[in-house]
C-alpha cells in the first residue's frame, strides 16, 4: 500500500488474519521479551489477549466479545477487572482503595426539616420533632455502618444525633436529634456517612 515504505514491513491499510481459531497468532512483536496478540476462544465468545511469551506465557490482558477487560486475569468479571493494586494520579501517587468486601457508600446533609441538601441515593422525612428517617434508594445487601454528626440547630444550642438503638437495616435508618443541654428532641441538621456491602 506504499511506494517508500518506512521499515522492513510497511502496511498502509487494512491488514487482515485469515485461519484463524483459539490460541493463533495475530501479532507478534519479537522484541527482547516477546509479546503476541492471540485469538481465545472460538465463535462468539471470541476474546483477544495479549501474552507474554517471553515470561513464561503468562496471560497479561484481555478483551473479551461482551465488553468486559481484563488485566492479570483471562476471565473478567466486569467491564474491566483488573487483578493486582491500582494506581491512580499524573505520577501514580493515588492508589485505589481495597478491600475484602464490594463496598459502596452514601453520604448527606440534611436539614432540621428533613430536606436533603447535598448527597445522593437517599431520601428523608422528619416524623416529629428531632426524628428522622434515611431512606436508602438502593438497599445494602446486609445493614451498613452509619455515622451521624448532628450541626447547631437554628436555636443557637449544641445538639448531637443518634441513630435508632435498634441500628441501621439494610433499606435504612432513623436519627434522633437531641440537645446536649437538656437532652429534649429537636429539629437540627446533621450530617451522616453510611457504609456497607452492595
Amino acid at each position: 500500500g506504499t511506494t517508500a515504505p518506512t521499515s522492513k514491513l510497511d502496511v498502509i491499510g487494512p491488514m487482515v488474519i485469515v485461519n484463524g481459531g483459539d490460541q493463533a497468532d495475530a501479532l507478534w512483536l519479537g522484541i527482547e521479551r516477546s509479546w503476541v496478540f492471540r485469538q481465545q476462544g472460538t465463535g462468539a465468545g471470541t476474546a483477544l489477549k495479549l501474552q507474554s511469551v517471553g515470561g513464561g506465557g503468562n496471560k497479561n490482558l484481555i478483551i473479551e466479545t461482551a465488553g468486559n477487560v481484563g488485566i492479570g486475569t483471562t476471565t473478567p468479571q466486569a467491564r474491566l477487572d483488573v487483578r493486582g493494586d491500582i494506581r491512580l494520579g499524573p505520577s501514580g501517587q493515588f492508589r485505589a482503595t481495597a478491600g475484602e468486601e464490594n463496598l459502596r457508600i452514601v453520604r448527606g446533609f440534611v436539614n432540621e426539616h428533613g430536606v436533603r441538601i447535598t448527597g445522593s441515593g437517599f431520601s428523608t422525612v422528619r416524623n416529629d420533632t428531632g426524628d428522622y428517617t434515611i431512606q436508602f434508594t438502593v438497599p445494602f445487601t446486609a445493614p451498613p455502618i452509619m455515622v451521624c454528626t448532628a450541626e447547631r440547630w437554628p436555636g443557637g444550642g449544641p445538639a448531637y444525633a443518634l441513630t435508632d438503638d435498634v441500628g441501621p437495616s439494610t433499606a435504612g435508618v432513623k436519627t434522633f436529634i437531641r440537645g446536649v443541654e437538656q437532652h429534649l428532641l429537636i429539629n437540627a441538621p446533621f450530617s451522616f456517612i453510611a457504609v456497607g456491602p452492595r
